[in-house]
C-alpha cells in the first residue's frame, strides 16, 4: 500500500506540474543562476566546483544548488524544459519523502498520505517548482527530509551511527539553502510529538545538548549567508527599514501565509513592502489571529499535541525569511512557505476525526483535488516572463517591480509605447529609482517625445550621475532637439566616463541633425 501511495504522490505532481516541460526560462533571476551565469553554463568541472563554494554570486551562498544546476546544463544543454522538469522531479521526490517521514513517525499512513499529498499540489508551492532559480528550495527539502528520516533512526534506535548520518543530510541541507538552519529545533518540536521524548524539563536540556553538533552547524552557515546578503547588498539596514515596520509586516505575513493556504488567490512573485504603511487595524487583526491559534494550540497540548508541534513548526521555520532581518525588497513570498506549511497541513489531518472514514476520504480527495486544479492555474502563470509578470501586476495593486519587469519584456518586444505605459506607472509607485527615470527616458526618446525624455534622464543623473548610458541616451536627446551646448556638456562628460561612448556620439551627429523633425 505505501508504494501505491508513494505512485499515487508522483503522479499527482505529473498532472499538476507536467506544462512546465513547455515553459521557458524567465527573467527574475533565470539570468544570473542559469542562462547568464558563465560558470553554470560550463557544466559541472573542477573549476565550476570551485566557484560554487567560493562564490556569494546572487547574495547567496548554496555550493549544492549551483552544482545541481551545473549537472541540468550538462546532461541537458540550456534546454529550459529539462531545466522545469528536474524542479518537478525533486518535487515528487519530496512529496514521496514527506509521506515516508510521517509513516515513520506517527504510523498513520492515511493521514501522512493527505499531508504529503496537500504538500504535493498546494498553489502556494508552485513557485518553489515553476521557477528554475527556486531549484533549492526542492532540493534542501529532500536533503530535509532525509534528515528527519535519519533523526527518527537515531531517537528510536539509540544508535550513535545514525546521528552522524542526520548531522551529514542536515549539514548538505544547509549548501542547499540555509533556510534549514531552523532544523535542530524542528527537531526538538518531534520530540515533542510523535516521538514523546520531550517529559519532563530534564529532557528538553538532554535533547538539546544531543543537538549542540547541529545548532553549531546552523550558526556557522547563518553567519556565512549574513556576510553573502551583505556583500551582495541584499540585506537591508534599519535605517532603509525601521524595526516597527518589519515587525508589522512579520505578523501579516505570518498570518496571511494561513490565510493563503486556506484560500490560494492574488498569488504573486513579488509582493512590494509596504513599510510603515500597513493599516494599525490589519496587523491588530493579524496579530489577535496569531494569538488565538497559539493560544488554542498551547490549551490543547495534552489532548491534542500535534496541534502544537504543527503550529510549532510553521512558525518556527517561517522564522528565518519572515522579514526581521529583511533580505530584499519583498513583503513576504509564496516560496517561504514550502517546508514551514507542512506543519499547519500536519495540525488539519492530524484532527480530522476518525469516524465516518468514507465522509473523511471522500472530503479529504476533494480537497486535494481542489489544490490541484488551483495549482495547475497557477503553474500557467510561469509559462514565460511576460505571462509572469502581467499576472503580478493583476494580482497585486501598486506592484511596481511587476510594472518594472513587464515594462522590459515590453520593451525587448518592440512595443516601446507599452514598455513606456509600464515604466511611467512603477515610477509613480517607486519615484526614487534611479533605473526607472532612465527606463521612462529611453522610451520616450523612442518614441519621439525628447523635451520630456531629457528631463527623464536629467532626473536620472542625478541619482546615478556616474551612468554613461544614460548620459549617452540625453546627448542624443539635446541632439534631436538642437541644444549644442548640452550636447557639448554630455559630449564633455563622456570623454570622461567612457571615450568609446563619447566617439559614438559624435559620430552620430550628423545623422541625428538630419532626422530632426
Amino acid at each position: 500500500m505505501k508504494a501505491f501511495i508513494a505512485l499515487a504522490l508522483v503522479a499527482l505532481v505529473a498532472l499538476v506540474y507536467w506544462p512546465v516541460a513547455g515553459h521557458g526560462f524567465v527573467a527574475y533571476d533565470d539570468p544570473k543562476y542559469v542562462y547568464e551565469n558563465p560558470m553554470v553554463q560550463k557544466g559541472l568541472g573542477l573549476a565550476g566546483a570551485a566557484w560554487a563554494f567560493t562564490s556569494f554570486h546572487g547574495s547567496n551562498w548554496h555550493p549544492l544548488t549551483w552544482l545541481s544546476h551545473m549537472l541540468d546544463v550538462q546532461v541537458f544543454g540550456m534546454s529550459p524544459g529539462a531545466h522545469h522538469v528536474v524542479n518537478a522531479a525533486l518535487h515528487a521526490l519530496d512529496a514521496v519523502l514527506l509521506f515516508a517521514v510521517l509513516a515513520r513517525l506517527t504510523n498513520s499512513r492515511w493521514r501522512s498520505a493527505l499531508v504529503a499529498a496537500l504538500f504535493a499540489a498546494h498553489p502556494l508551492h508552485v513557485e518553489s517548482v515553476a521557477w528554475i532559480a527556486e531549484r533549492k528550495d526542492v532540493l534542501s527539502a529532500a536533503l530535509f527530509f532525509c534528515t528527519l528520516l535519519a533523526y527518527e533512526r537515531e531517537a528510536r534506535s539509540g544508535d550513535r551511527r545514525w546521528r552522524i548520518v542526520t548531522a551529514a543530510a542536515f549539514a548538505a541541507g544547509l549548501l542547499a539553502k540555509p533556510m534549514l538552519v531552523t532544523v535542530p529545533v524542528i527537531l526538538l518540536v518531534l520530540d515533542f510529538w510523535p516521538l514523546s521524548r520531550l517529559r519532563t524539563r530534564p529532557d528538553l536540556w538532554l535533547r538539546t545538548r544531543e543537538k549542540l553538533p547541529l545548532f553549531a552547524l546552523s550558526a556557522a552557515s547563518c553567519a556565512v549567508t549574513i556576510v553573502a546578503q551583505d556583500r551582495g547588498g541584499a540585506l537591508i539596514g534599519v535605517d532603509d527599514l525601521a524595526p516597527a515596520a518589519r515587525v508589522a509586516n512579520a505578523i501579516v505575513a505570518a498570518a496571511l501565509y494561513l490565510w493563503r493556504a486556506i484560500w490560494p488567490s492574488h498569488l504573486a512573485v513579488f509582493y512590494p513592502h509596504p513599510g510603515l504603511a500597513l493599516p494599525a487595524w490589519q496587523v491588530a487583526v493579524a496579530a489577535a489571529a496569531l494569538t488565538a491559534l497559539i493560544a488554542a494550540a498551547v490549551w490543547q497540548r495534552r489532548e491534542r499535541p500535534f496541534l502544537l508541534a504543527g503550529v510549532a513548526w510553521y512558525l518556527v521555520a517561517l522564522s528565518p525569511v519572515i522579514g526581521i532581518v529583511q533580505v530584499g525588497m519583498q513583503a513576504m513570498a509564496d516560496r517561504y512557505t514550502y517546508i514551514p506549511l507542512i506543519g499547519i497541513f500536519v495540525a488539519f489531518a492530524w484532527s480530522l476525526p476518525r469516524a465516518r472514514p468514507a465522509w473523511i476520504a471522500a472530503g479529504s480527495s476533494a480537497l486535494v483535488l481542489a489544490a490541484a486544479v488551483a495549482a495547475r492555474a497557477q503553474v500557467a502563470v510561469w509559462r514565460s516572463s511576460t505571462t509572469l509578470f502581467q499576472h503580478a501586476v493583476d494580482a497585486v495593486p501598486g506592484n511596481w517591480l511587476a510594472y518594472k519587469n513587464l515594462g522590459v519584456e515590453q520593451f525587448q518586444a518592440d512595443d516601446t509605447a507599452a514598455a513606456a505605459a509600464s515604466f511611467e506607472t512603477a515610477l509613480r509607485l517607486r519615484p526614487g529609482d534611479p533605473d526607472l527615470w532612465a527606463d521612462v527616458g529611453t522610451c520616450q526618446l523612442l518614441l519621439g517625445r525628447f523635451e520630456e525624455s531629457a528631463a527623464s534622464l536629467r532626473q536620472a543623473l542625478r541619482m546615478k550621475p556616474s551612468d554613461a548610458e544614460i548620459w549617452m541616451n540625453l546627448g542624443v536627446a539635446e541632439a534631436m532637439l538642437a541644444r549644442s551646448q548640452d550636447v557639448d556638456h554630455v559630449l564633455a562628460r563622456l570623454r570622461q566616463l567612457d571615450p568609446r561612448r563619447a566617439r559614438l556620439l559624435e559620430s552620430k551627429l550628423p545623422e541625428i541633425e538630419a532626422r530632426r523633425p
